[in-house]
This record gives structure tokens, C-alpha cells and sequence, in this order.
């Protein structure tokens, strides 16, 4: 039998529509749930999103609308693919509507909805790595919700902006759930919020400031007794000092990270703790001891559906490929798998980084400069738009070298001054200093000025020597490779022979 049709009144007052969820629906319900409408009884049923709510009148037209487009994305929507996102757009749809509407109780059911994973919609947003989309959701919600789930979504929004190089609007995330944390008196949200500002100097590149911030947060997360919050400090700590050069500290911090997790069956932090270590390795130049934890990681990324760390685990194999000989080819096709995925979610932080690694190969092991250049370039302009000084002196630097080897010796000289300017800049650290001058040397190499070339590259090893850095075991081994070839390249620049005099002529 088919229903009536709805009698709309919009007369202002409090008894227009209403809307009620069930509280006998099973949670975990996806968007190809059916609704069933009420008419009778005044009230259109939905089934639960994990939240039971009291009616709410919606009595103007405008309201009216959005709540019926609310309903047609709930029931009438159906997902494109498998993918995570299409299986969730139809919510997402429908939280919107009820922003528009602004029935606050709706909107906050749909946000804490429970997908198939168990977990809330705006958790498992993040989860994906749909940063964008869920901090869309989260700042929406953030003016409307009480706590604790206020403090939750400040969290995540102060972490998202900050993954997506949002930096400016990170801090006012993290410096509101400081403010909010001392008037509550919530030491975990203090401690939270100032390990998220420690996270923003980290991504500046800062780490003499950022290292004394988490020494001081880690004794307060370990009297807290937060074995989750200590295991994140120890993770940025290690990161810290490996940025700096101090491998031993590193790896010891992520070994005791990871006796956490095990010991307290932290299996969410297991994979940021495994990644932390597989960085040290690559720092170390130990990339065959991250090869397994990698395959580790990425096995977990698929199963979770994590395009994030995905993308980072095909960054780190990149890597891996790259110090390996022969194998350029794969090591670019791992990163331009990486590369897609993080334009997929917006890291546009790690995008920078990716086009930079993806210009080294072209440059330096395929000898396509013209290629090389367009990618240092995009790197560029994505790291001044984010103010992101740990590549750009490197990038700039790089341009040079390409330049030179196309014979634009003008804009090389040019490159390379801005280079060093920038390479000397506050926040600038060691290996990365170390980087520009060595590439810096390349330059003057490939235009004839070997001295300067040298010098150049000895005060990079000074840097980072390489009994303590993998770039100076690098810039050693290709110094030393250079040197060996710097007679036959000498005779070419000089006579344009193809090769030195034999003694037999």
C-alpha cells in the first residue's frame, strides 16, 4: 500500500517536521539503508547512525529542503566503487545538509556515525588519509559540539591542517585546545595540544627548538601514565634527532617506542613506530634493515585502505631502490605511485618533498636535466607557498645543476646564490645545508671551476661527515668518483678530444 503524501506547514513555531532516529536499528548500517516514513505519527525514521536523538522541528521551507535532500543522499545514494570515500560520500551529502539546516543533532549523528571499520565517520576519515574531508567535518562541528568530543575534533583539525601544510590554521587549532585544556584543567589535552605545536616547529624544519619541547612533554606523558601519548613523543623525539644527525639517541628512542606498543598492545601506533625506524635506517644508510618493516607497513596500509601511509611506504621504498644499483627505474615508478596517491589527499608537504626525489633521478642517474628541472620545479613552488624550508635551498640548488649542464650558466650562477642565501637562513639545519653546498659544487664542477668546486664539497663533508651521515657517504663516494674521471673530462673541455693521448701513438 502506498504511503500518503507528506503535509508540509512552515508556520514558524515549534511544531513543524520532525525527525527522530530509531533506537532498535543495528549500528554499522552504510548509506543503502532504506528509511521508512512515518507520516502518520509526524515523524520521518531513519536508520541509526549510532546516535539516538529527540525530535527536532524544522519549520521553515529552507530547512525543509535541505532535510529532504539529507534523506535522498541517505537513501537514494548508491557508491560508484569500492573505494572508502564513495562508500561514505552519501553521509558526508547528507552532514552538509544538516549544516545547512542547521539541525545540529543530525549533523553531530551523522558525524559519529559508525562505518563497517567500527569506527566513527570523522576518526575514519582520517584513517583513510582523507585529511581534507575530515577536516571539513570536524571544524563544521567543532562550534557546535561539547566536551569531550570538542577537544576530539580540535585534535584532529589541528593534525589534518598540519598534514596538509595548512600550517597558520594548525596553530590556531592547537593554541585553542591549549587555551581550552588550562581552563578545563585536562592535562592529556594540554600535553595533546603541545605536542602538536612540537609538531609544526618539526615540519619547519626547527628541531634545535623543537628538541628541548618534547624532552620536557616526555617525562609529563610518562607521569600522566598515557603510554599512547609517551609512544607519540618518543616517535617525534627519534625523528628529531635523526633530522640532526644523532642516529644512536634515534634509534634507541624507536626501540623504546616500540617496547610500548608491544607491551601495551598499542596496535594503532605500531605502524607510526615502525616507520620511525625505517627512516633512521635510510638516514643511516641501512636501507636493506627497513625493507621488511616497509613490507610490514604497506601490507597494513592496503588492508586498512590507508592511502596516506601507503603513499609513504612507496616514498621509503623509493628510497630503498635508489641506493641500489640499477634500479632508478623502479625506484622512479615507486615515487610516482607516491606521488599520486598524496595529490589524491592533498599532503601537499610530502608532494614537495616527492617531486624533488623524483628531479634527483632524472638529474643525477638518468642524466635528463630539461625532464629534471620541471619537477625541482614544482617542489619549489609548493614549498615556498607552505614556507617549507627543509627542501627549498635544496631544490633551488638542484635547479643550478641542471641549468649548468644545459649550458645556461648565467641562471646557474643565479640559482646558486639564492641557494646558499637560503642554505644560511634561520631554521636551515645541518644535512640540509650540507646538501645545497655538495650540490653546489656539482655545479662548479660541470662549469669548469674545480677548485671551487672542491672547496665547496669539502665543507659539505665538514657538515655531515660521512661516518655520520648517509648524504656524506654519498657525496664522498661520487667526490671520490668524479676525481678518478677528472683527467679524461679535462682533456674533453680543453681539446674536445674524445679521450687522452695513448702512449703507443
Amino acid at each position: 500500500m502506498s504511503l500518503p503524501p507528506l503535509a508540509l506547514d512552515f508556520d514558524d513555531g515549534a511544531d513543524g517536521f520532525a525527525w527522530a532516529f530509531p533506537d532498535n536499528e543495528a549500528v554499522g548500517e552504510w548509506t543503502t539503508a532504506l528509511f521508512a516514513e512515518g507520516v502518520e505519527s509526524g515523524v520521518l525514521t531513519v536508520p541509526a547512525l549510532g546516535t539516538v536523538l529527540t525530535t527536532v522541528a524544522v519549520s521553515s521551507p529552507w530547512a525543509f529542503a535541505h532535510c529532504m535532500a539529507l534523506v535522498q543522499w541517505l537513501r537514494e545514494y548508491r557508491p560508484p566503487s569500492s573505494a572508502p570515500l564513495d562508500q561514505v560520500q552519501g553521509w558526508l551529502e547528507a552532514f552538509y545538509h544538516a549544516c545547512e539546516a542547521e539541525v545540529w543533532e543530525l549533523a553531530g549523528a551523522i558525524a559519529q556515525a559508525h562505518t563497517k571499520t567500527g569506527q566513527p565517520l570523522y576518526c575514519q576519515l582520517g584513517q583513510w588519509g582523507h585529511c581534507r574531508e575530515q577536516v571539513e567535518l570536524c571544524e563544521a562541528m567543532i562550534p557546535h559540539a561539547a566536551e569531550p568530543l570538542r577537544g576530539k575534533l580540535r585534535q584532529l583539525a589541528g593534525d589534518g591542517r598540519r598534514r596538509l601544510g595548512h600550517y597558520a590554521a594548525a596553530r590556531h587549532h592547537y593554541e585553542a585546545l591549549l587555551q581550552e585544556g588550562h581552563t578545563n584543567q585536562e592535562s592529556r589535552q594540554i600535553l595533546k595540544a603541545r605536542l602538536g605545536l612540537a609538531h609544526l616547529d618539526m615540519a619547519g624544519a626547527f628541531y634545535d627548538r623543537v628538541i628541548p619541547q618534547l624532552v620536557d612533554l616526555l617525562p609529563e606523558a610518562e607521569a600522566l601514565g598515557d603510554a599512547a601519548l609517551t609512544v607519540e613523543v618518543l616517535q617525534q623525539l627519534a625523528l628529531a634527532y635523526g633530522y640532526t644527525g644523532r642516529w644512536g639517541r634515534s634509534v634507541e628512542l624507536s626501540q623504546r617506542a616500540l617496547a610500548l606498543v608491544q607491551t601495551h598492545g598499542l596496535d594503532d601506533l605500531e605502524v607510526t613506530t615502525l616507520q620511525a625506524l625505517t627512516r633512521v635506517y635510510e638516514w643511516r644508510g641501512q636501507t636493506h634493515r627497513a625493507g621488511p618493516y616497509l613490507e610490514r607497513i604497506l601490507v597494513v596500509a592496503k588492508a586498512q585502505q590507508n592511502l596516506a601511509l601507503e603513499a609513504d611506504v612507496y616514498m621509503g621504498l623509493s628510497r630503498a631502490s635508489a641506493c641500489k644499483k640499477g634500479q632508478v627505474s623502479k625506484s622512479v615508478a615507486y615515487s610516482e605511485q607516491s606521488l599520486a596517491l598524496y595529490r589524491q589527499i592533498h599532503y601537499v608537504d610530502r608532494e614537495a618533498v616527492v617531486l624533488n626525489d623524483i628531479g634527483v633521478s632524472y638529474a643525477y642517474s638518468l642524466g635528463q636535466p630539461a625532464t629534471a628541472l620541471t619537477y625541482f620545479q614544482q617542489a619549489e613552488s609548493l614549498s615556498r607557498s607552505l614556507g617549507f624550508l627543509r627542501i627549498l635551498a635544496i631544490t633551488i640548488a638542484n635547479q643550478a645543476y641542471c641549468y649548468a649542464l644545459m649550458g645556461e650558466h648565467s641562471l646557474a650562477h643565479q640559482m646558486s646564490q639564492t641557494a646558499l642565501a637560503l642554505a644560511h637562513q634561520d631554521g636551515a639545519i645541518a644535512e640540509e645545508r650540507m646538501v645545497a653546498y655538495a650540490v653546489l659544487g656539482r655545479v662548479h664542477w660541470v662549469e669548469g671551476r674545480y677548485f671551487q668546486a672542491l672547496a665547496l664539497v669539502w665543507q659539505a663533508l665538514c657538515m655531515a661527515p660521512p661516518w655520520r651521515s648517509i648524504n656524506g657517504q654519498m657525496v664522498l663516494a661520487k667526490a671520490w668518483e668524479t676525481l678518478r674521471q677528472w683527467p679524461q673530462h679535462w682533456w674533453q673541455a680543453k681539446f674536445g678530444g674524445n679521450q687522452l693521448p695513448s702512449h703507443h701513438n
